[in-house]
């Protein structure tokens, strides 16, 4: 390859790299300006399902660019948060909670999305580790802060046809003297001023017209706009470093060889503890049930009128009891999986009382499914329709959870799969015309 050539790649490497830098100013000003901003209702229909679109097209076309193919699954989170965007955009931000939990929801499919078309999650698909690949994935983008700085400054000398990286170096120490020449002008022009008086009328005179040029500018622009541009330079900064650091590193920041080496750093379970555990937690389970269902038929006996207040009671009562039993046989499974050797892979036993254990959950779930479908008969609300979601979520990985016992498959991958398609559903629905909002 020609000497000519190389120089002319460059330049086209350097006008690509460039024309990434402006996308991002520009992306990160819209973000702020139409949805981080402008939190008026008809400007969130616009901005949000916008803002994924473009930004979808943009992190796919350099993923490309940079060779980077991805895992084909990755699209199925663009889909999640592309049929969320488009949610947005029909119904604006549902009242509160769902609204709350949809906004939160819309960043971190953002940054997940990233993450995985980048190919740096842990496992190199959704998994057990999801909080680590999430949390380190959103500190790269504050490590990478500098990036765009450096993309500007790696541009540049592309341009003058210096491609190296010693080029970009030496413009950068342009910079950086420009800088320091103008500090310590600055410090010349004070000494200057007060040593002369009409030196200092001079440059009171010059800098009264420069604040009146700043003025008018100001005043040509709205104050939302310059809020907006002022949050965007951060804004962007951050989200280039996501972006351009996912995809310059191509590769997982904790790898699951590391991950196994650390949980083999904590202390083991006893191996009776597979069998002690939910073999107590269930007997405990069945007297539970046993006493609900006791009362449930002294109710149907009674046949007497549930009031609202004491209907609120028993449903929230039953949900949030639902929720932490759910939480506790997870967090059982996971720890006699991960800490107690898999005993269940060995014993037909043990995978039948873990089932029995499971079914049991289940179980209190279809009766805390009753009493919450007893307060949604007194009309539904969007919390009593979250709270509905939430069970939903919960047998939903209770029957895989089930499953995985007897039929290997990757239960986890499956489970936030399920989480990340059900929310999606949820914020479709138009809550305001089938709730109650109070």
């Amino acid at each position: 390859m020609s000497g000519e050539t190389e120089a002319k790649m460059g330049r086209m490497a350097a006008l690509g790299l460039l024309a990434a830098v402006l996308v991002s100013y520009v992306a990160a000003f819209g973000y702020t300006r139409w949805c981080l901003v402008g939190l008026a209702r008809e400007t969130v229909r616009i901005g949000y399902p916008t803002f994924a679109a473009v930004f979808v097209c943009t992190v796919e076309f350099a993923a490309r660019a940079m060779g980077r193919k991805g895992p084909a699954w990755h699209w199925f989170w663009a889909a999640c948060w592309l049929v969320l965007s488009a949610s947005i955009g029909c119904w604006g931000f549902h009242p509160f909670p769902i609204g709350q939990w949809e906004f939160l929801v819309w960043h971190a499919l953002a940054i997940y999305w990233v993450l995985a078309r980048s190919g740096v999650l842990g496992e190199g698909r959704s998994g057990i580790m999801l909080p680590l690949d999430f949390f380190l994935g959103s500190c790269a983008g504050f490590a990478n802060m500098l990036l765009r700085t450096r993309s500007v400054l790696r541009s540049i000398a592309g341009l003058r046809g210096d491609v190296t990286a010693a080029g970009a170096k030496r413009l950068s120490g342009i910079v950086a003297s420009l800088f320091i020449a103008a500090g310590v002008s600055l410090v010349a022009w004070a000494l200057l001023a007060s040593g002369d008086a009409k030196f200092a009328s001079f440059t009171d005179r010059l800098g009264d017209f420069a604040f009146k040029v700043l003025d008018w500018i100001v005043e040509q622009i709205s104050g939302i706009t310059l809020v907006s541009f002022m949050i965007s330079i951060p804004a962007g900064a951050w989200l280039f470093g996501l972006v351009g650091g996912s995809l310059r590193r191509g590769a997982p920041f904790v790898g699951r060889p590391a991950f196994d080496r650390f949980l083999g750093l904590l202390p083991r379970l006893p191996r009776a503890a597979a069998v002690t555990v939910p073999l107590s937690l269930l007997i405990l389970y069945l007297v539970f049930f046993g006493v609900q269902a006791a009362d449930f038929s002294v109710a149907v006996v009674a046949d007497e009128p549930m009031s609202a207040h004491r209907a609120c009671i028993f449903a929230v009562g039953g949900f949030w009891y639902l929720f932490w039993i759910m939480v506790l046989d997870f967090a059982i499974l996971g720890g006699l999986h991960y800490l107690c050797g898999n005993v269940s892979k060995e014993k037909r036993a043990i995978r039948i009382l873990l089932a029995a254990f499971l079914v049991a959950g289940f179980a209190v779930g279809l009766l805390g499914g009753w009493k919450l479908w007893n307060y949604i008969q007194l009309g539904l609300t969007p919390r009593r329709l979250l709270s509905a979601w939430f069970l939903c979520v919960m047998m939903v990985w209770n029957a895989l959870a089930f499953a995985r016992l007897f039929v290997p498959f990757q239960a986890v991958r499956w489970a936030i799969c399920t989480i990340g398609a059900l929310f999606a559903l949820l914020c479709a629905i138009p809550v305001l015309k089938i709730c109650v909002v109070t």
